[in-house]
């Protein structure tokens, strides 16, 4: 019985009087006393460990079950124990009618009000709940929503706001992600939250030491079992965070010491900044998803937003969810993990410093709603109906699974999201979806892509479904985005399997801008169409120079359709590598004929060649005590200052070269 409690709902508008009222299970009943009231629309709660259900929930129940407690205004007749497999409650008013009745499990019904199978018994830790927007058919139906319930469970509905302009930046990984989440974190000045399922960027790790060397408070919430288990580097950052004075929390559970985790996985990535300001992305605190690099590493989007009603709602959240008294928050420094003498370590620099796509700050207003899981999805994904009234929608996804088994769930179904995909091509719509194709999402993203290509073929219906091309730029798809009709964008961590919307707290922004959608299309355009044009590069007439000088050839004029990311330079053309960067500069010591070439070669592994001839002529008399620059240009040389000629176009889209792979 340890922490079971019973919740009546009035669905009614007048107060009701409880007194002489009683919850039974045919061997045993909950009495109300005198006093025992229920207003309106609202709702009581009668709990057999008061201290329990205050630690999970972070409110006292209305009623307690105290036989010591000549005060309290339940009592409690005979045996009331519900068995954990199978069972049945009757609500019975002060004239003895049986005013609702419930059952479950094994037991057998007893009640004329009851039709057709029981509710199948809970699991431990689970809380059943009936469907409130429901009409009550006194059937198991009545109870068996989509979201699970658990004990000390939230319930946050969507909230909508409206952003000004200029308030809301809209960014990509690898391009521009980790600068733009670095400046936020910069511009705190009192306090920051930050969640996540995952988190071991230096960078990050650094601004967040910067802010708390300030004065900032700093509040970290993460998922304490992550798949695969903390890396060392996780666990170093985290160490050194709470030893510098962050507040560092985790999300751990284990059913056989009689933890229940609220959530199942702490998997929503959001950081929280003074209380206006929001970040939402789809990536963890990682390097690949926050790369140096900005050309190699995970796709994904992200929002940075200032909004005062926003931003407080998730600092809401965030303080619900990391509330100390919760039995499944762990302080990170009581976790025999912590150890605050592992070093953090750098993260290796990067010769792509340049992305394609910079951030895009809004000029107009943008409607954002946040949708919270799974407290958003009681009945269905809340994609669902996004989807259904969309007739154009680009998706970009790391994770789906074609079929779905629910809570409730004797056999697999297809996944509702799809469902709602195909129903929207058979009326007319059209939809192009890319799936991330690395080896851990490979059979299963493919099944998708497979089943949904062929219901499109059979039906002639516009949807296209992809994998990542092997040869992009984007190491991992880890992106959980769509977008619809050109007018909104979903910026989420939600992957599209049933235990991300039914089970782990997950946060989504629907983002309703024109603009926003047009930004976040171009980088999804960029997965799209793979890049099958080489770049173009060009060598100049022949330079001439007198040994003893020093050259400088320079990439002046190549370019790509999207970005040039790598340069070699062959001085003799011999197989041997003498540079990687945009210019080169040596000595000429040996007078003939010298011939320099130079690749270049786009992120998509498209390569180009070039060769330049150097002819050095005999020793002057006197040597050259200065340098004699030349910029590799398309039809002339010209001395003087070495400048870098770089004209690689900056398209919307973006490479990576096939040796990066």
């Amino acid at each position: 019985m340890g922490d079971e409690y019973v919740t009546i709902h009035n669905q009614g508008d007048d107060e009701i009087d409880l007194a002489g009222w009683a919850l039974t299970d045919g061997e045993g009943s909950l009495v109300f006393r005198e006093g025992a009231v229920i207003g309106g629309g609202g709702q009581v709660c009668t709990s057999f460990n008061s201290s329990s259900y205050s630690s999970a929930f972070g409110k006292q129940p209305d009623y307690s079950i105290d036989p010591s407690d000549g005060a309290a205004l339940v009592q409690v007749d005979g045996t009331f124990r519900l068995a954990d497999d199978g069972d049945s409650i009757a609500l019975i008013d002060s004239d003895g009618v049986e005013v609702d009745f419930v059952l479950f499990g094994d037991a057998e019904s007893i009640s004329d009000a009851w039709s057709g199978p029981a509710l199948p018994a809970p699991r431990k830790g689970e809380v059943m709940c009936r469907i409130p927007s429901l009409t009550d058919t006194d059937t198991a139906v009545d109870w068996q929503h989509f979201r699970e319930f658990r004990y000390g469970y939230t319930e946050h509905r969507p909230l909508r706001s409206l952003v000004g302009p200029g308030n809301l930046t809209a960014f990509v990984s690898p391009d521009c992600s980790l600068d733009t989440v670095l400046d936020m974190i910069a511009s705190a000045r009192e306090s920051i939250r930050l969640c996540a399922y995952e988190m071991d960027s230096s960078r990050v790790f650094e601004a967040l030491i910067a802010v708390l060397d300030r004065g900032v408070e700093v509040w970290i919430l993460m998922e304490g079992n992550p798949v695969g288990g903390m890396s060392q580097k996780e666990i170093a950052a985290l160490s050194r965070l709470a030893d510098a004075g962050a507040e560092v929390t985790v999300l751990m559970g284990n059913l056989g010491d009689g933890v229940v985790k609220h959530v199942s996985a702490m998997h929503s990535k959001y950081i929280v900044v003074d209380g206006d300001g929001l970040v939402v992305l789809s990536e963890n605190f990682v390097e690949a998803g926050l790369p140096v690099d900005r050309v190699f590493g995970n796709r994904g989007w992200g929002i940075a937003i200032r909004n005062h009603e926003l931003a407080q709602h998730m600092s809401a959240v965030f303080d619900e969810d990391v509330r100390h008294g919760r039995p499944d928050v762990v302080d990170w420094r009581m976790d025999e993990r912590f150890d605050n003498a592992i070093e953090v370590g750098d993260e290796a620099d990067s010769p792509h410093t340049e992305g394609i796509l910079l951030p895009f700050v809004s000029t107009s207003p943008a409607d954002v709603e946040l949708c919270l899981s799974p407290d958003c999805s009681i009945a269905v994904p809340f994609l669902c109906d996004l989807i259904a009234a969309s007739r154009d929608i680009c998706i970009e996804q790391f994770q789906t699974d074609l079929l779905w088994a629910t809570r409730w769930s004797e056999t697999e179904s297809l996944n509702p999201l799809l469902g709602k995909i195909i129903e929207m091509l058979r009326a007319g719509g059209s939809c192009r979806m890319l799936l991330d194709s690395t080896w851990f999402n490979l059979d299963r993203n493919s099944e998708v892509a497979d089943a949904l290509t062929a219901v499109a073929s059979v039906e002639s219906t516009r949807g296209v479904f992809e994998m990542m091309h092997e040869r992009s730029p984007i190491t991992v798809t880890h992106n959980k985005g769509m977008l619809a009709d050109g007018e909104v964008a979903v910026v989420s961590s939600n992957n599209w399997v049933y235990a991300s919307f039914a089970k782990n707290r997950e946060l989504a922004a629907i983002v309703r801008s024109a603009e926003v959608a047009d930004y976040l299309l171009s980088a999804f355009e960029l997965d799209w169409y793979p890049d099958v044009m080489a770049p173009v590069v060009e060598a100049s007439a022949e330079v001439v120079v007198s040994c003893g000088d020093w050259i400088t050839l320079s990439t002046g004029c190549c370019s790509d359709d999207r970005l040039v990311v790598d340069y070699s330079w062959d001085i003799g053309c011999d197989g041997t590598i003498d540079g990687d960067e945009r210019e080169i500069r040596f000595l000429v010591t040996t007078p003939g004929t010298i011939e320099v070439m130079l690749t270049v070669a786009d992120g998509w592994g498209n390569e180009a060649t070039a060769v330049m001839t150097v002819r050095a002529l005999a020793p002057c008399l006197e040597p050259h005590t200065e340098a004699r620059d030349h910029w590799w240009t398309g039809a002339m040389v010209v001395p003087g200052s070495a400048i870098l000629a770089y004209a690689a176009s900056r398209l919307v889209q973006r490479n990576r070269a096939r040796r990066h792979r």
